[in-house]
């Protein structure tokens, strides 16, 4: 049986399932296209945090901006 590493997926997950009777939190990975790093820079971090402090229907809690990807927890 072949083992599907992380880096080689290339689609989303099926979707997200909220519940109603228990807290929905997501944990979302995303890179950037060809793992080029131009991620971690001063404007695009600032425009990530407005987009979040903006946004009405995902809330973004902790995160982790590298170079080359993104590691991000959210809830509805």
């Amino acid at each position: 049986m072949k083992i599907k590493k992380y880096h080689e997926r290339s689609n989303p997950s099926a979707g997200v399932h909220i519940s109603s009777i228990e807290a929905t939190i997501v944990f979302v990975t995303v890179k950037t296209k060809k793992r080029h790093p131009w991620l971690a820079q001063d404007t695009v971090h600032s425009l990530l945090r407005d987009s979040w402090s903006n946004a009405t229907n995902w809330l973004v809690g902790s995160y982790l901006l590298m170079p080359d990807h993104l590691h991000l927890f959210c809830a509805p």
